[in-house]
């Protein structure tokens, strides 16, 4: 007796299914009966991918979704659908997770209306928004694209970074950076490009990172150096003006982590400090660029150029939103600057912040990610997000947007 489709042979009958296999349902698993029929679906509370349930490893955010990377590398993401980021074209939004098809040990993520992922093998993917080039495969298109695409050349990727519209990687063997898309691409030129370029006088970088229409790079000795759009000083060098190629940021050494605001214009690095036993750290985190709103966190509101601090705080994870920053010390969530969407997630909405504010009713926070204006937090494996207005979903509660919340709600998976 042969079955067709997915049915198989159980007691001389076709089945629904193989006894003991699993498939994802809703938002739980379901294991296939001894007679070859699906049982109801058990809950995950997190993600399902591949028939059984998974940890979050990693979120990420920009723009207006949000994306989490679980331990065998899927990636689920929810909020808006424009361009195909959410891996389909046949939702305009989605309001819950929902899993990216042709992604699997996905290695680091970055989040906007274009979408790129390090794949397993190192190599960089990008689907969504290629209106500027952003696939770097010499094409430009507006329309929707939710199949990821092999970018041209981009092998041995150690860090990707998505601006408002252009794309920047760096290649583990000898750190050069290559940029390609509109504005900051950092070889010089003003113009763009639909191929990768590389980025001027920049080698051994480690890490790079784009706010809007800025990009800066962690180089060795924890020096920074930034590109791009200056207008509200957020290359850090103390000299007005755009910087077609790559400059210091003047007074910091010693940077382990580095972070530009999502379609934003500051940037935020950690430089870590040590304290004898029983005395508490001595600040760590240094600022710069746009303050109109308070998002450098020093307590005033302007632009700064050079960084701001050391600011008070033993930080762990860093995100930056659009004028708003968000820390994770010590376990707890704070941020500040504009909180007028909530993002402060105080349950608040005073719109200057400059001070930090506690996150409500988070604890063991261990990862922060910041779109436009939500953010999101990891803690004790659970994601929770508030802010923004959830037109899109980007909260990814399982909502209409009128459940738009300004304190921490459990990601509904």
């Amino acid at each position: 007796m042969s079955c067709s489709g997915a049915a198989t042979c159980v007691g001389g009958r076709c089945s629904a299914c193989t006894p003991g296999a699993t498939q994802c349902s809703g938002n739980g698993v379901q294991t296939c009966a001894k007679d070859g029929t699906w049982g109801p679906a058990s809950a995950c509370g997190e993600p399902c991918v591949a028939g059984k349930c998974e940890k979050v490893s990693a979120i990420v955010a920009g723009g207006k979704d949000t994306c989490a990377i679980t331990t065998s590398g899927a990636v689920e993401c929810w909020g808006d659908n424009t361009y195909g980021q959410l891996g389909t074209t046949s939702i305009p939004n989605s309001f819950r997770p929902i899993l990216v098809p042709g992604l699997s040990g996905t290695k680091a993520l970055a989040v906007g209306p274009t979408m790129c992922a390090i794949t397993a093998s190192d190599a960089l993917e990008c689907w969504g928004y290629n209106g500027d080039g952003e696939f770097g495969n010499n094409t430009s298109s507006k329309a929707a694209h939710p199949t990821p695409v092999a970018i041209p050349g981009m092998t041995n990727v150690s860090s990707i970074a998505v601006g408002s519209s252009f794309v920047c990687a760096v290649q583990a063997v000898g750190g050069t950076i290559y940029c390609w898309g509109a504005t900051a691409l950092g070889n010089g030129s003003t113009g763009s490009s639909w191929v990768p370029v590389k980025v001027s006088n920049i080698s051994n970088a480690s890490q790079v990172t784009a706010g809007g229409n800025h990009a800066c790079a962690l180089l060795p000795s924890g020096l920074v150096q930034c590109w791009g759009f200056n207008a509200e000083n957020q290359l850090g060098n103390g000299v007005p003006g755009d910087s077609a190629i790559p400059v210091q940021v003047v007074g910091l050494k010693g940077v382990t982590m580095l972070q530009a605001a999502s379609g934003g214009n500051h940037t935020c690095a950690v430089i870590p400090s040590t304290s004898s036993p029983g005395h508490q750290p001595p600040p760590d985190l240094f600022c710069w660029g746009a303050d109109s709103l308070g998002q450098l966190g020093d307590g005033s509101t302007g632009t700064s150029s050079p960084p701001v601090g050391p600011l008070r705080y033993t930080t762990t994870a860093l995100a930056l939103g659009s004028i708003f920053t968000c820390i994770a010390d010590s376990g707890f969530a704070e941020c500040f600057g504009d909180g007028t969407l909530g993002e402060m997630g105080n349950g608040s909405s005073m719109t200057v912040n400059s001070s930090p504010t506690e996150v409500s009713n988070l604890t063991n926070v261990t990862s922060v990610a910041a779109g436009s204006d939500h953010a999101c937090a990891l803690s004790g494996g659970t994601v929770s997000c508030w802010g923004g207005s959830n037109a899109d979903g980007e909260l990814g509660i399982g909502t209409d947007p009128s459940a738009a919340t300004s304190t921490p709600t459990p990601v509904l998976w």
